[in-house]
């Protein structure tokens, strides 16, 4: 419980505090990664889920399409991070980034639950679509807090939320058309 409040709390402060549990291990970070990629692949079959039958085998190919999502927008943030801002402030951000969406992904968790057994109600697609969108203005919040030093720094934060956050989160669900 102690984690979440300096989680949530971190969204709010201005402080350029790095969190308590840096050091963390690898199986936790492997962890952390699959529940935050398998989340948001569930969230994506509910979302275009239109009655039938569940197959499994589409949810595997949404879990690897989310990966390579989640890895490709990992590695563009970090060179774009290596290249305009401070190693503090991008192991801050990072951090504060990663927090925001374990938090987000703990929110849907039971969203989705709920839907498993509801899945093609209107009020589970509205509820996924509430939670996608707070984290997407908490993100936003959050990089405005960081990095807002003058007027142009608005424009890098919005093209930077485009092109790293609506873009793959577009092609992610249209690749749902796909499979």
């Amino acid at each position: 419980m102690g984690d979440l409040k300096v989680v949530i709390g971190g969204i709010f402060s201005r402080s350029e505090r790095v969190y308590s549990n840096t050091s963390q291990t690898i199986g936790n970070a492997v962890v952390t990664w699959l529940f935050r990629i398998s989340v948001l692949a569930l969230a994506i079959n509910i979302l275009h889920y239109n009655g039938g039958t569940f197959l499994f085998v589409d949810y595997a190919k949404m879990v690897g399409v989310v990966a390579v999502v989640y890895i490709l927008q990992t590695l563009i943030v970090r060179l774009v991070g290596w290249v305009f801002i401070s190693p503090k402030q991008m192991t801050i951000a990072m951090e504060q980034y990663y927090h925001l969406r374990m938090l987000a992904c703990c929110a849907l968790y039971p969203v989705l639950l709920v839907g498993a057994n509801w899945p093609n109600t209107i009020v589970m697609k509205i509820l996924c679509a509430c939670v996608l969108l707070l984290f997407s203005v908490a993100l936003i919040w959050k990089g405005a807090q960081l990095f807002y030093t003058k007027l142009a720094s608005i424009t890098y934060i919005l093209i930077y939320f485009i092109t790293l956050e609506i873009i793959p989160l577009f092609a992610v669900y249209t690749s749902r058309l796909f499979i």
